[in-house]
């Protein structure tokens, strides 16, 4: 399924296209899409060239989509295909509604995608794609009649993308633009002049029932991811996401572990093997609770500096056992691929990121507004966000209360007076914050707000009589925060809340802090023993499978094939393949109903 494209895509640009992990950005302000087409399970829209090659004659197609995919939005002078199927128009596009009628019936959606979209652009206007939100069982088709109805799609699809990328309209109305890009058309030999014609009567229509068409946009909205790696908060930045269609997680665990066996034995420890077949470690997993949660969670993958190495390591150990893992941090591919001696497996696909600058995220003191952007991608249906350092390890079989927000140490050093007297990102920053509060009219931040004095208000934190900012000018209370989970009850919370304190950058340990004397929260039984206080080389005695997580654990100690290696894959890799594919139970795990540390 890698090479499935839609009807209408040139064929010419199936192995020769721009489309990629270059060309993706994330963009926290957009305005609206005004057309939507949505994918479909089953059967979806391809062309006849694929349905002769890969559909069953009788049933047709049975493709299932990733269903945590996002949508995308297509920028101005980016073109794709669409069809007249699940496909929405908000009111601002009712004027590039008609379809043609001089070409087949295989064509004019096709056709009418590609005229709409180059009238869309002139007005700023934009298409997306939106995630699987229908089935379609489809009618029995003659796949050859198809071709043959297809044949205008197959050779002219490449030359009308091709004029529409040169062409520019000679008038101020877009009704204008409509009537002689229809006419031009005509001259091309891309349909017939009864469309034209119809183009113009569709108009006339239009402009009788008070239609308002939209203007002619001299400045395009830029979506241009930033190059200013100085910048702070930028609206658009580089990311990819990519999500694979296949469902064979238990074999990709197996051959992912199988590298890690085959780096430990590098450093002359015993081989890790024993491994069951993918048949009976997909039952296993399926019937265990926390893995099949994890599922349906997000692990973000978070480092305080520019990535030089690890990500392929970091991805074997976890990516198969989430609905996704997305590396978060400031990303430069060229760097990366030439840092030597690495040390660790090559990335793999897909291999999802999102790029913030040195600026940013500013040694990690920001680091919590990365879970805020990945929150902003948009991905569906899933059920909770785990933030993770890139030097904390995840013992991935502990059980965690899934409903609410697990953090590890929870209120770590409640009256510790560190870090609020930084000049910056301390309390001149909390004070940043309530004047922002003061003036905005964001009814958003409002209600977040509201929510925030709420949750200090009901857990203890500030009187009746006092407010959020009182809390936040005590200038106490921080708590160490390279673990925590959220679920998808308070994302919507969190990044907001945590949007006003970046942008205001209040420091990592103070936000996380406010924020979880806000919520009802989770803590780890092990929290004295999860951190390496001035301690780090004792990580082999400290560390154990009871743990929910530790840090930290630095995998540049392990870049080379020696004892430190060894020792790693003996302490936490051996446990590893025990408990998750040797089914050992050897371990305890806190219940849901335990108590917690203060106002868990």
């Amino acid at each position: 399924m890698d090479q499935m494209w839609p009807r209408g895509f040139p064929l010419e640009f199936i192995k020769d296209h721009n489309n990629g992990a270059n060309r993706q950005i994330l963009c926290q302000k957009m305005r609206r899409s005004s057309v939507q087409q949505g994918l479909v399970h089953h059967d979806p829209d391809v062309d006849a060239i694929y349905r002769l090659i890969h559909a069953d004659t009788k049933t047709g197609l049975d493709v299932g989509f990733n269903k945590y995919a996002p949508s995308i939005l297509l920028a101005p002078g980016t073109y794709s295909p669409w069809n007249s199927q699940n496909t929405l128009f908000h009111k601002s596009a009712f004027h590039i509604l008609m379809l043609p009628m001089s070409v087949s019936f295989r064509t004019t959606d096709i056709w009418r995608s590609f005229f709409a979209q180059k009238i869309l652009h002139l007005s700023g206007l934009t298409v997306s794609f939106t995630p699987v939100n229908a089935v379609q069982f489809r009618n029995s088709h003659d796949f050859l009649k198809d071709f043959r109805d297809e044949s205008q799609v197959y050779s002219d699809s490449g030359k009308i993308l091709q004029f529409l990328d040169a062409w520019n309209c000679s008038y101020q109305k877009i009704e204008d633009c409509m009537k002689e890009l229809a006419k031009d058309f005509v001259k091309n030999e891309f349909w017939g002049e009864d469309d034209e014609k119809l183009i113009d009567l569709y108009i006339q229509d239009l402009i009788q029932v008070n239609f308002k068409f939209p203007g002619i946009r001299e400045n395009q909205d830029s979506y241009e991811a930033s190059e200013n790696e100085t910048e702070f908060n930028v609206n658009c930045r580089r990311a990819n996401f990519e999500f694979s269609l296949t469902q064979k997680k238990s074999q990709e665990k197996l051959n992912n572990f199988g590298d890690i066996s085959d780096w430990c034995e590098e450093s002359n420890f015993t081989k890790l093997a024993d491994f069951p077949s993918a048949q009976d470690l997909s039952q296993a997993h399926q019937n265990d609770y926390v893995l099949q949660k994890h599922q349906q969670n997000v692990l973000l993958i978070v480092n305080n500096w520019p990535w030089k190495f690890g990500i392929g390591h970091l991805q074997r150990l976890y990516q198969p056992y989430f609905a996704s893992v997305v590396f978060c941090g400031s990303y430069y591919p060229e760097e990366y691929q030439n840092s030597s001696q690495q040390g660790f497996g090559e990335t793999q696909n897909p291999f999802n990121f999102i790029h913030i600058n040195p600026t940013e995220i500013y040694r990690g003191f920001l680091g919590y507004h990365c879970l805020t952007l990945l929150h902003e991608v948009g991905l569906q249906n899933i059920e909770g966000y785990i933030f993770m350092a890139d030097d904390a390890h995840f013992n991935i079989w502990q059980r965690i209360d899934f409903t609410r927000v697990f953090h590890v140490v929870g209120m770590d050093v409640p009256t510790s007076k560190g870090w609020w007297t930084n000049p910056v990102y301390g309390t001149p920053a909390a004070k940043r914050i309530i004047s922002e509060i003061q003036n905005t009219t964001d009814t958003e931040k409002l209600e977040a707000w509201k929510k925030f004095e709420t949750g200090l208000r009901t857990f203890g934190y500030i009187s009746p009589n006092q407010t959020a900012a009182d809390d936040l000018l005590s200038g106490k209370g921080r708590s160490v925060s390279d673990f925590f989970y959220i679920p998808k009850s308070e994302i919507d919370y969190y990044s907001t809340i945590m949007r006003i304190f970046f942008e205001n950058k209040l420091f990592l340990e103070l936000a996380v802090n406010r924020f979880i004397r806000s919520v009802r929260h989770q803590t780890s039984n092990l929290r004295a023993t999860s951190y390496l206080w001035g301690n780090r080389g004792k990580w082999p005695e400290v560390y154990n499978v009871n743990m929910v997580a530790m840090h930290p654990l630095k995998l540049s100690a392990f870049k080379f094939p020696n004892e430190n290696r060894r020792k790693y894959c003996e302490k936490i890799l051996k446990p590893w393949h025990e408990i998750l594919f040797k089914k050992s139970g050897n371990y305890t795990v806190k219940m849901d109903d335990e108590p917690d540390y203060m106002n868990g």
